[in-house]
């Protein structure tokens, strides 16, 4: 009687009933939003229309019109700000959250329609927008691409060994779904596989412990088989493997060959180098492996040669001139190529190199040395007025500081000086004063304040400069990867492949030839072996 009561005199005020449902909605959003509310309260209201007999008609058919509303807002908004995986983990949470809700507080008979709203307003309504996501295609997702492509598959793998109980038929699926979409774009996946191995290999990688590399080493080895443009992997991981050789940027050459070594076990997925022109099918061959052995086996013997040559005449003479050479011998066709970087080298320098280059073509006859410049770096000792410093520069920055040497405490050199006395290009020399005189580490000072070069410019030595450290890297920009670095990467690859393609080419039409031969529809010319004649 007292229910029938409370109904009859409270609930059948549409003033009462209104405000106590839009109270109750409002409650429920807050909650959705993660605000905190009290759940006790929500529970005492919905239960109130249960006891009431009115939960389905004045309560459960507004809840879930607001519910769609809340979610098709919703949906909209972040199926175009989220990756695909980001977007359907941000789904499932929802799912989850809401049968959370009929737990705590809504009749159990509301979760199959709850479920089926958040569904169709997250799920089905954005069906093509999810399955056509630009993940690979979207240059604006570029920077997070392997990272999510990484997320993408470790849930696949999730469902299928969860759901499908590790069925080869979805496994099979998984492979050929990712081997679709992940080469519609046919270069760029690879490049950025090659770039992520580089970012987890190297110096200063203090985000993951020895377990984590591996683990995404073999994870990252995944998707590399799954790329065609793997001439393209080559080419970047290469040139990003020399730079992390040369310039001591590798956290450990375990890791390196390690990953050299789970490429080398990965030779099955690289047979032999195919070209399916219409396919655009282009798999790593066995040189691949033995073009980065050939990098660590330069490293190893520069290693050796050094020693012996250290302990030579030849060593004991360079000391005089109170010099550490060390130098790294490169076989070229194993390294990136390089382009010319002109440079003055100091006179006691090129000394040095001359004395080295006399014992080493003493030791092997017939080879050739050719100087690297681009790839040169040193360590100079700088005495400044509130310190002496140790100052970790490439060969280009290293010589530029050398040649305040002899200027007096204050004295300037003009742009142009510069340019003439170290001979190096407006463009490398650009980015060098930069990094000398507009960087974090500001060893010159440039007139005027700025930090754009300008032919115009005046440089001195910074007679202000101080640090807490005794040796410190002044970072280059030329370290990073420069736009010509990478056209140039990607123009070799491209006529790598048309080489291979007029090779294979010119191998099918020379085997068609000899086969007519063979069954006499063709004979050569007796008299000019490059003609042929047709017999009738």
């Amino acid at each position: 009687m007292g229910i029938e009561l409370f109904r009859k005199h409270i609930m059948s005020s549409s003033d009462v009933r209104q405000k106590t449902l839009n109270g109750l909605l409002s409650l429920i959003k807050r909650d959705r939003d993660g605000d905190e509310v009290n759940n006790r309260l929500l529970h005492s209201l919905i239960h109130m229309y249960i006891d009431l007999s009115v939960y389905y008609n004045r309560f459960e058919t507004p809840f879930l019109q607001e519910t769609r509303n809340y979610y098709y807002q919703e949906g909209h908004r972040l199926v175009s700000e989220y990756a695909v995986p980001r977007y359907l983990g941000h789904v499932k949470s929802r799912l989850y959250m809401e049968g959370e809700r009929v737990n705590n507080y809504l009749d159990k008979k509301t979760r199959g329609p709850l479920t089926k709203v958040v569904y169709d307003e997250l799920i089905k309504k954005h069906v093509e927008t999810i399955l056509e996501k630009a993940l690979v295609n979207d240059p604006s997702q570029e920077p997070a691409m392997v990272t999510e492509l990484l997320y993408l598959k470790a849930k696949m793998d999730e469902i299928v060994s969860g759901a499908f109980q590790g069925d080869n038929a979805f496994n099979y699926m998984v492979k050929e779904s990712f081997e679709m979409f992940i080469n519609q774009r046919q270069n760029k996946p690879a490049e950025l596989i090659a770039k992520y191995v580089d970012q987890t290999l190297r110096l200063g990688n203090k985000s993951m412990d020895d377990t984590d590399i591996e683990k995404t080493l073999n994870e990252v080895l995944v998707l590399f088989r799954y790329i065609q443009g793997k001439d393209i992997f080559e080419a970047f991981y290469k040139r990003d493997l020399a730079k992390r050789l040369l310039l001591n940027k590798s956290a450990s050459f375990d890791y390196e060959k390690s990953m050299l070594s789970k490429l080398r076990k990965g030779d099955h997925f690289m047979s032999l180098v195919l070209i399916i022109i219409y396919d655009n099918l282009i798999e790593c061959g066995p040189a691949f492996t033995s073009k980065l052995e050939g990098m660590f086996k330069d490293i190893d013997l520069s290693k050796d040669f050094m020693q012996s040559f250290e302990t030579s005449k030849a060593g004991e003479l360079i000391k005089e001139y109170k010099i550490d050479l060390y130098v790294n011998v490169l076989t070229q066709g194993f390294w990136p190529s390089y382009p010319p970087s002109p440079l003055n080298i100091p006179p006691n320098v090129v000394q040095c190199q001359k004395i080295f280059r006399d014992f080493y073509l003493g030791k092997h006859n017939g080879r050739n040395l050719k100087w690297q410049n681009s790839l040169g770096h040193c360590m100079l000792a700088a005495e400044f007025p509130k310190g002496n410093k140790e100052l970790v520069v490439s060969l280009s920055q290293g010589v530029v500081l050398l040649l305040f040497n002899d200027l007096p405490p204050g004295g300037r050199r003009t742009y142009d000086e510069i340019k003439e006395m170290s001979g190096m290009e407006p463009k490398e020399l650009n980015r060098t004063l930069q990094s000398l005189a507009c960087g974090k580490v500001r060893v010159l000072v440039k007139y005027p304040k700025g930090r754009d070069i300008s032919m115009t410019d005046e440089f001195s030595v910074n007679e202000e400069f101080e640090a807490k450290i005794f040796r410190i890297k002044i970072n280059t920009i030329q370290l990073k990867e420069t736009k010509e670095e990478h056209e140039m990467t990607t123009e070799s690859v491209f006529m790598d492949r048309q080489h291979q393609i007029d090779a294979g080419l010119m191998s099918d039409i020379k085997k068609r030839i000899e086969s007519l031969i063979d069954r006499e529809y063709l004979e050569r010319d007796k008299s000019d072996s490059t003609k042929y004649k047709y017999l009738a």
